[in-house]
């Protein structure tokens, strides 16, 4: 027909030349890419000091494990009472005088890590039969532990109002911090400790309103415990032996 176009004939030559030419544009668009994406993974942050190194640990109840005398179990996910909608629940169950349940999170190793930060929330319906409620993070590396623990002391003694203390390795050291906390209410903890020349290093505390710096050192002891780090809560009761629970929520742990 007249006026036709006459469709283009593809030569072998032509569908090299053509390859060859799309081969030189995928390479100019790769050679474009690259430093992209290479910028892209290096500029990932890192975790800073004030970043949450773990964030709620109480959202996972089942991970908690807890210890009264000799059994073992595991503490309770309950959104009622909460902050955020869940926490978990230690209970102490009815027993000797004196006894206590033991709560603990572990959170794989962290040999390189020296300084720390926990935060918290607790409640407690009734203070009763609570004797004393303890908070640590627990450090060990090469069978030695690092341990910065803080204890509530609700019935300290006649005469003697409820107080803080911090522990050793051995004994329990007076902090001279009074604070009588309330029932049916959500307190917040902030605790922080650090590595110093190898030794335990307690920075600082506060809770609700009260703040304390504490600037106390302490030699680590020995313990066979595996290389790990970890947060425990610990519950002693009275001398009736009496059960009651505690509920923690925004469990964080903050490292360096």
């Amino acid at each position: 027909m007249a006026g036709s176009l006459k469709k283009p004939r593809i030569t072998p030559k032509l569908l090299r030349t053509l390859i060859a030419a799309a081969a030189v544009v995928l390479a100019a668009i790769i050679t474009m890419l690259v430093p992209i994406l290479l910028h892209s993974t290096t500029a990932t942050p890192t975790p800073t000091p004030t970043s949450v190194s773990f964030a709620n640990l109480d959202d996972e109840a089942d991970r908690w494990t807890t210890i009264q005398d000799t059994v073992v179990g595991k503490a309770t996910s309950i959104q009622n009472p909460s902050v955020d909608g869940n926490a978990v629940k230690v209970s102490l169950a009815k027993g000797h005088p004196g006894n206590s349940i033991l709560a603990q999170r572990t959170l794989g190793r962290a040999d390189n890590v020296t300084t720390f930060a926990l935060s918290l929330s607790f409640y407690f319906p009734s203070a009763a039969s609570i004797q004393a409620l303890g908070f640590s993070i627990d450090k060990w590396v090469n069978h030695q532990r690092w341990q910065w623990k803080l204890q509530w002391l609700n019935f300290p003694g006649a005469g003697h109002l409820p107080s803080w203390r911090v522990f050793d390795g051995n004994y329990w050291q007076d902090t001279h911090v009074i604070q009588d906390l309330s029932v049916n209410m959500w307190h917040t903890l902030q605790f922080k400790g650090d590595i110093v020349n190898g030794q335990v290093h307690y920075i600082s505390f506060s809770c609700d309103a009260t703040s304390a710096s504490l600037d106390q050192t302490f030699t680590p002891v020995s313990d066979p415990g595996e290389n790990q780090l970890a947060v425990q809560v610990e519950l002693d009761g009275g001398a009736q032996g009496n059960p009651y629970d505690v509920y923690f929520d925004e469990v964080n742990l903050l490292w360096r």
